[in-house]
């Protein structure tokens, strides 16, 4: 049962962190060029909420465009991943007890 707990989260990892790597290429990389005339015209404490929805509209559209041609499989590699490291027992919390009882302290 904590094999399949700690593959769960382990899966959850791989989803979150190449999802927002992706999102985080994709939205940089929108528009740029709007996205430093925003940051040129505006200073930083005066004018915060302004340049948010702007970056916000920037990337919002290149982040849903990118998770909907890459997301399935972002989704079935973690899966994949996941499955294949809590098998084997690679994943930190997914050895079985029989693989840690047979290792020497050291």
């Amino acid at each position: 049962m904590k094999r399949i707990a700690f593959g769960v989260l382990w899966f959850l990892a791989f989803c979150f962190v190449a999802s927002a790597a992706g999102s985080l290429a994709a939205s940089t990389f929108a528009d740029p060029t709007q996205a430093s005339i925003v940051v040129q015209q505006a200073t930083f404490w005066d004018e915060f909420a302004e340049r948010f929805v702007a970056g916000f509209q920037n990337g919002n559209p290149a982040v849903r465009q990118f998770m909907a041609h890459y997301g399935a499989s972002i989704f079935f590699g973690a899966l994949l991943m996941a499955l294949g490291g809590t098998a084997a027992g690679i994943l930190p919390g997914t050895q079985s007890k029989r693989d840690i009882d047979d290792e020497p302290f050291e």
